[in-house]
């Protein structure tokens, strides 16, 4: 499993670094394609069929910086793989969702649950947990979590975004 959660990783920086070269602007890529192929890839990478676990990507059209794009993905790869490893025990069967959407002020928040069995977090300290810890640190964001019905983490934090068109 340690093999495996590190493969997912390098795989989310190598989709990254994949967005960067086919963007136009070495600085900036769009969050929109990038989050969808990597939650598609984490699902494959388990060897989850899509009508086990639905992945529901809905991400808005804006722009991220580099600096903004590596914490993500990290984020989103280590909460979607703690969702696959612990949410779905009973029934392999669920939903993921991740959502991304711009708020006032330059900032953004980005949701990923699950309609799994909720989970308490409270003391418990793994490598993933601390991860998300140290990417929301990086983006001086604000972490909340909710364990009812299922698992959510909402993430706010400040970007320069642009809009796109």
């Amino acid at each position: 499993m340690i093999f495996k959660d590190t493969e997912i990783r390098i795989q989310s920086m190598a989709m990254l670094h994949e967005a960067l070269y086919q963007s136009t602007d070495l600085e900036r890529i769009s969050p929109k394609d990038y989050i969808h192929k990597l939650a598609t890839q984490i699902l494959e990478t388990y060897g989850i069929a899509p009508k086990q676990i639905n992945l529901n990507v809905n991400v808005e059209d804006v722009d991220f910086t580099i600096d903004t794009a590596i914490p993500c993905g990290l984020i989103i790869n280590e909460l979607m793989t703690n969702s696959l490893k612990h949410a779905f025990h009973d029934t392999n069967r669920g939903e993921i969702a991740i959502l991304l959407h711009s708020r006032p002020e330059n900032e953004l928040e980005l949701v990923i649950e699950d309609s799994g069995q909720g989970m308490d977090f409270n003391g418990i300290r793994t490598l993933g947990l601390n991860l998300v810890g140290a990417f929301v640190k990086r983006l001086r964001g604000q972490m909340s979590m909710n364990n009812r019905d299922g698992t959510e983490f909402r993430i706010v934090f400040r970007n320069e975004v642009t809009r796109r068109g």
